[in-house]
């Protein structure tokens, strides 16, 4: 529900929640050498990483969209590495890189919703001002 209302920034940030959870579970079914369950989520992160990617503006987003576009690239490759070796370690790279990322992705939704808070505080002002 919370999808419908809201930002871009704060859907990007659910996805990527989504995904930092995908690996976790995906890592503890490599642990538990639960073949099934790790493709699974392995092929669900993928999906999610597919639909980031789908959602970029290259004509607008410039550099930032290029490297975007270049970490869900390095995500689905590690994750086909820690499929085919059954290998943990290229999921607790990307794991501890997304957190880097997540943490950028926060300071974008707060100064996001900072900025529309702003911008609505400025409408109600000018309407009041209209008003007299």
């Amino acid at each position: 529900m919370e999808a419908i209302y809201a930002t871009p920034f704060r859907i990007v940030q659910m996805l990527m929640n989504g995904t930092l959870d995908g690996m976790a579970n995906a890592r503890g079914s490599i642990l538990r050498k639960d073949h099934q369950a790790h493709i699974i989520e392995i092929n669900r992160i993928i999906s999610v990483i597919d639909a980031l990617r789908g959602a970029l503006d290259f004509e607008n987003g410039g550099k930032i969209a290029k490297n975007l576009d270049m970490l869900y690239d390095s995500m689905t490759h590690h994750l086909y590495i820690a499929d085919i070796e059954q290998d943990v370690a290229p999921i607790d790279e990307m794991v501890s890189l997304l957190n880097k990322y997540e943490g950028i992705v926060q300071q974008i939704v707060e100064l996001n919703n900072h900025t529309m808070s702003n911008l609505g505080r400025l409408r109600t002002l000018r309407a009041l001002a209209n008003c007299l």
